[in-house]
């Protein structure tokens, strides 16, 4: 075979890939246009349908595994583009021009097949009605009182739910938390079956080391279905993390809602020291939404948090202080761009509106 035909079929594999990739955002679109239509259908035939048997398999493969084979897909895709990207500058400078077309193909190739994964396998998951629309739940604006009272209720829970708690038996073996975090998810699913969770296929990241710079404490990776939790964040965390990233895994695709999924199955679990991991990640949303809010009784309601749980609270603010570094904004920047291109018009900022859930919820209780 000569380089001549080489290439012609070199040609055609970049024009099947850029035909493919534009039919895939086409048909992405459309689909994102005929949303607020198709809502109930999207979830469905997709989220509660299609990604349900694909991810229940994909747990089943890769769950036993003791390592994430998601961060090992991830490492041999940036090895294969920065060596594409290498040899792609090599051929500049020597004048190789030849040589530019078949590593554009593969780049390409490789990248359309990575976005049209991510978007069979996870996107379309941000199409499903929201949270508030499945529970029934009173949507109405809160006002800074409503927020308030909640506050010191959910204060009052946070310490009861902290002087029965105890760490300490995870601190030689903090996989066993995993296990124990996942029965919130069988008193809920008691009550809808949407909540069970089998096979479980929870990891510790192999980033672990990098995560925290950029502010993450765990991960959903879309191409296997793994959740990822960062080692190292503060043990009172870890349950409500862990909690978080199933939620993801059931297909609930808003960081608001998984927050609050989190939330509820951190509370429902018959340990209270999970229980105590769920309140204390809801309390920091609600102290952080009264700040912003400019409550004028802030200081009385800090004042008002048992020290045992200010020392948990310090703790967690010390250890992603530590981490605090210029770079994070453009990472923070970059997915903030992502969860607004995907319906999450509130970006990175949705994360806070688990507030409004818990309050919705509760005026339904």
């Amino acid at each position: 075979m000569n380089i001549f035909t080489k290439f012609k079929k070199r040609t055609l594999a970049f024009k099947i890939t850029i035909i493919s990739l534009f039919s895939f955002l086409l048909i992405n679109n459309i689909i994102f246009y005929i949303q607020p239509f198709a809502a109930d259908t999207i979830f469905e035939y997709y989220t509660t349908g299609y990604f349900s048997f694909i991810t229940s398999l994909q747990h089943v493969f890769f769950g036993f595994l003791p390592f994430s084979i998601g961060d090992v897909l991830y490492i041999i895709v940036a090895v294969f583009l920065f060596i594409n990207i290498i040899h792609f500058i090599f051929a500049l400078l020597l004048t190789r021009f030849q040589k530019l077309a078949p590593i554009a193909v593969n780049t390409i190739g490789i990248i359309t097949l990575i976005w049209f994964l991510l978007g069979s396998q996870w996107n379309w998951n941000y199409l499903q009605p929201s949270l508030e629309d499945k529970l029934e739940l009173e949507s109405s604006d809160y006002n800074v009182e409503e927020l308030a009272k909640f506050t010191n209720q959910l204060i009052f829970e946070t310490a009861k739910s902290k002087d029965n708690s105890n760490f300490d038996i995870f601190s030689d073996d903090t996989n066993s938390i995993i296990d124990i975090s996942l029965l919130g998810y069988k008193t809920l699913a008691k009550k809808n079956d949407f909540f069970t969770y089998n096979n479980p296929s929870i990891k510790h990241s192999m980033f672990s080391e990098i995560l925290p710079f950029l502010g993450i404490s765990g991960y959903y990776n879309p191409f296997t279905a793994e959740a990822q939790i960062t080692k190292g964040i503060p043990i009172v965390q870890i349950p409500f993390v862990i909690n978080h990233e199933i939620a993801h895994q059931l297909g609930i695709a808003s960081e608001a809602e998984a927050n609050f999924i989190g939330y509820l199955a951190s509370i429902n679990n018959p340990l209270t020291t999970i229980q105590y991991s769920g309140n204390l990640s809801l309390l920091l949303y609600c102290l952080s939404d009264l700040r912003m809010r400019e409550y004028e009784n802030y200081e009385d309601v800090i004042a008002s948090i048992p020290d045992n749980v200010k020392n948990d609270i310090n703790e967690i603010q010390e250890f992603w202080g530590s981490y605090s570094n210029k770079y994070r904004k453009y990472s923070d920047k970059g997915y903030d761009k992502f969860l607004k291109s995907n319906n999450q018009k509130e970006g990175l900022d949705s994360y806070n509106k688990v507030v409004s859930l818990a309050i919705f919820y509760n005026r339904k209780k």
